[in-house]
């Protein structure tokens, strides 16, 4: 039997859409994340994190299916599974036996907080506070922008094509 679905939690603030953007934009650095256990077999270019993530959801849905469990549930946790290596990167089984890592609940209700505020809190530096000041004016797009060709032709009326 499957569970019920969550209902929407009704009006959302701006603040709240503004923390989901966030954890967004943190989500999508899994796929820049490479994991390691692959990188130290010598497999030039692993899978991302986010590549594997994506296989164990649909893997576990598959599974879940065949063994009468709920698929939903199952993909959905395994989507999930290794988000919180947005903040700790992929850590492989040789390099768990010389760290203490934060546990994945510890990670998670970090990235659940406003990062930002969390952040400028802890900078214990007035070039490390200002520095954070100019960052949060700075466009972040602005940098992307830069790298664009420019217009060929800035008449409204000119289509580009030639």
């Amino acid at each position: 039997m499957t569970e019920p679905r969550p209902t929407p939690i009704g009006d959302v603030t701006d603040a709240e859409l503004d923390e989901t953007v966030k954890l967004a934009f943190e989500w999508g650095h899994l796929k820049l994340v490479p994991r390691t256990g692959w990188l130290r077999a010598g497999i030039e270019r692993p899978e991302s994190v986010a590549e594997h993530s994506l296989r164990a959801a649909m893997l576990a849905w598959a599974i879940a299916a065949l063994e009468g469990a709920d698929p939903d549930r199952a993909a959905t946790l395994a989507l999930f599974h290794d988000s919180q290596e947005t903040r700790t990167g992929d850590v492989d089984y040789v390099g768990r036996s010389y760290l203490r890592p934060a546990s994945n609940q510890r990670i998670t209700t970090d990235q659940a907080e406003p990062f930002i505020d969390t952040a400028i809190a802890s900078l214990r530096t007035p070039s490390g506070r200002r520095l954070a000041e100019a960052a949060m004016r700075a466009d972040p797009a602005a940098w992307w922008r830069s790298f664009q060709p420019p217009a060929a032709n800035n008449d409204p009326g000119d289509s580009g094509r030639r």
